[in-house]
């Protein structure tokens, strides 16, 4: 996976090769970061480079645990385009209207980073859901070079979506490998982590 010098968002005040640098002083987080494009998130497919060309996004991924062959005990994700991104509003329907086996609560009005969004939880009640939040909505089979793929049932999650001056920023919590009941208990945890997140002009 590819870490680009582009990417908007990083941690703790620093902005380090495409996103966050560090998440906080706890050694049971674990944080890659990468870029896809059209054709996914290696540099090379098939011999076509660059990723296969835009759109680009930007991922920073936060796990809770240290074995890398073990599934995270609670997972966040933050996600945005490098171009510009359809509004809140519209990236918040995207997510909560395509496709099927997912339930969501109400949403509601959120601030994080000194930035304003809307929050939404849900759970997955399918063997497979395809989260696709920037994507324009098409019928037939397509790759989403932005889209977030839950192959489980039973996964709990929130999502957050805020307006960072005028760019819609996707952060995304899941329990993972998490049993669903200690989920409230982890977003207090990803709560300490997303509070150090800054957004550099």
């Amino acid at each position: 996976m590819s870490v680009t010098e582009n990417a908007p968002f990083c941690s703790s005040g620093e902005r380090r090769r495409g996103g966050l640098r560090r998440c906080g002083s706890d050694s049971g987080w674990r944080s890659p970061r990468w870029k896809t494009g059209r054709l996914g998130c290696c540099g090379t497919i098939n011999g076509v480079g660059n990723y296969g060309g835009p759109p680009f996004f930007g991922w920073v991924a936060v796990g809770h645990g240290t074995n890398p062959q073990v599934r995270p005990q609670g997972f966040l994700l933050i996600e945005t385009a490098y171009a510009r991104t359809p509004s809140v509003a519209a990236v918040v329907t995207s997510l909560r209207s395509r496709g099927s086996g997912a339930t969501y609560q109400a949403t509601s009005t959120v601030k994080l980073a000194g930035f304003s969004g809307i929050q939404f939880d849900g759970a997955v009640t399918g063997a497979r859901h395809l989260f696709v939040p920037f994507g324009a909505v098409t019928h037939n089979a397509h790759y989403f070079p932005d889209g977030i793929a839950i192959e489980e049932p039973g996964q709990v999650f929130r999502f957050i979506i805020l307006d960072v001056r005028g760019k819609s920023v996707v952060v995304f919590i899941v329990n993972s490998g998490l049993p669903a009941s200690n989920f409230p208990t982890f977003l207090t945890k990803a709560d300490q982590i997303l509070n150090t997140l800054k957004f550099p002009a």
